[in-house]
């Protein structure tokens, strides 16, 4: 989580949003305790469940 903290801080300097694709379910709990939302979910033809996630701008 320390390289994502990391981008955070520099888009947040920024002033921008974030957006990122978890192939993970298991880690989509701590992208949300970073401020990022589920939008949509998307099965692969391989059966695989990607999760699109969206962090609005903060501040």
């Amino acid at each position: 989580m320390g390289l994502l903290a990391e981008c955070l801080s520099r888009i947040d300097a920024l002033g921008g949003a974030a957006y990122l694709e978890s192939s993970n379910p298991a880690n989509d709990r701590r992208y949300a305790s970073v401020g990022f939302v589920p939008r949509d979910r998307l099965v692969l033809t391989s059966g695989q469940v990607v999760t699109t996630m969206w962090r609005p701008q903060q501040g």
